[in-house]
């Protein structure tokens, strides 16, 4: 079997969702030790590496199912994943899981999902809908049964996603697992934060000021400036310094609510120099936190 058709048959059974709900329930079960500092002399708590090792024992474990199931030796697999690594552009575009052997990338994802797990316990039983006409504030989660397949493939392709990561995602049940919204105000100086998990990339923390650039990763990992600008009719944000694609490329992002108050539509529309506008939607529903109530408005995001 070819390296990269190997790689590709892991990577698939990585974004499963048998796969990564139990990796989602390892990693939120471990996640908490890594909210806070590290040590004063700039080495990293005992207890870090010591859930580093625990992990790649763990994987190691599901490895050897896969191993198994798809008639190769433990061996091939690791060497047609070092023979991968060595692009770095597709790197990029591994499934978590396979970038978490790294540590510095486990530190990183297990911080971030410290994060999720605290805005999801401060977010559950929230008064909601209290800040209008943004009331998009809550915990939801993707709505596997209006996947669009063939969107997240052209999106991907917009964006410049190799073909082996769009093929895995192109047949996952969905594209954004979850995401956590909490709009703490309209006003300068309040904030906006969402975190959301993505399949392949993992947890993402956005948190934006309103009326002030600040700095947020996007996906792979690059810094551009963003600040939260609301207005009567929506929330946007407003980016500069994204470094996608050559040229002036945009990303707008729009939340609103899709006829009742406990359905969100995620709309993502793309614009790059060299290519028409590309618009994607993905929908989600409500998780805990009560019923909102209240003008159902819709809230843009540019970036």
């Amino acid at each position: 079997m070819a390296n990269l058709e190997l790689v590709t048959k892991l990577a698939e059974w990585g974004t499963s969702d048998e796969f990564t709900g139990e990796l989602d329930q390892w990693m939120d079960l471990r996640c908490t030790i890594f909210d806070r500092d590290g040590n004063e002399d700039g080495s990293q708590p005992l207890d870090w590496g010591a859930a580093f090792q625990e992990y790649n024992t763990w994987l190691d474990g599901q490895l050897e199912k896969f191993c198994a199931s798809v008639g190769a030796g433990h061996e091939e697999v690791s060497m047609a994943v070092a023979e991968t690594l060595e692009n770095g552009r597709e790197t990029e575009f591994f499934p978590e899981f396979m970038r978490c052997t790294e540590y510095d990338e486990f530190a990183a994802q297990m911080r971030q999902r410290a994060v999720k797990t605290k805005t999801l316990t401060a977010q559950k039983g929230a008064n909601v809908g209290t800040i209008q006409p943004y009331d998009i504030s809550g915990i939801w989660a993707a709505d596997k049964s209006k996947m669009d397949p063939d969107g997240v493939d052209k999106t991907l392709a917009y964006m410049g996603c190799p073909f082996f990561a769009r093929k895995i995602l192109k047949h996952a049940s969905k594209f954004v697992q979850d995401i956590v919204i909490v709009v703490d105000g309209n006003k300068p100086g309040d904030t906006v934060t969402l975190v959301y998990t993505l399949q392949l990339f993992g947890t993402s923390i956005d948190k934006l000021t309103v009326g002030e650039f600040v700095p947020v990763k996007n996906l792979w990992g690059k810094w551009i400036e963003t600040k939260a600008c609301p207005d009567d009719e929506c929330f946007r944000t407003e980016a500069r310094k994204h470094p996608v694609h050559e040229g002036t490329t945009s990303k707008g992002r729009w939340f609103f609510l899709d006829g009742d108050t406990n359905r969100l539509v995620w709309e993502t529309t793309f614009k790059r120099p060299d290519q028409p506008e590309h618009v994607y939607s993905q929908y989600f529903l409500r998780q805990g936190g009560g019923e909102k109530s209240g003008a159902v408005r819709r809230a843009s995001m540019i970036n």
